[in-house]
């Protein structure tokens, strides 16, 4: 998926398995389940490291939303047991100082996340249904 705001680009490739779904801050439980969601996530612009940090938080909010949006799980989900980021930007130009909510940087990249993510869990869900 691919957003723009404010002159900053951002794509997004996701996986989505949930069968490893479960909910921050409650124990998982015995055994091992597969099923993951891994975010490869890119802007259009430099980021400095603080902006890189607010950007994986801005990518982390975008999955847990789109988890939660979709209502798995009664909709307690929020993720996986094993759910990965990767962000990559280019590293030439100036940097972007920030990259939070309320930033072009954050606004393109929330949107590409969570549209990948959810298109992903929607997926997932309906093939087992």
């Amino acid at each position: 998926m691919a957003r723009w705001a404010g002159g900053v680009a951002a794509q997004c490739l996701a996986t989505a398995g949930l069968s490893n779904a479960g909910r921050i801050g409650v124990a998982s439980g015995p055994g091992r389940r597969t099923g993951t969601i891994n975010l490869l996530a890119a802007v259009s612009v430099a980021l400095t490291d603080a902006a890189l940090l607010e950007a994986v938080s801005i990518g982390t909010q975008a999955r847990t939303a789109a988890v939660m949006d979709c209502a798995y799980a009664g909709g307690l989900a929020t993720g996986t047991g094993t759910d990965c980021i990767a962000l990559a930007c280019p590293a030439e130009g100036e940097p972007a100082p920030f990259a939070g909510l309320h930033t072009p940087v954050g606004e393109a990249l929330g949107a590409a996340v969570y549209d990948a993510v959810k298109s992903g869990v929607r997926e997932w869900i309906d093939g087992r249904a």
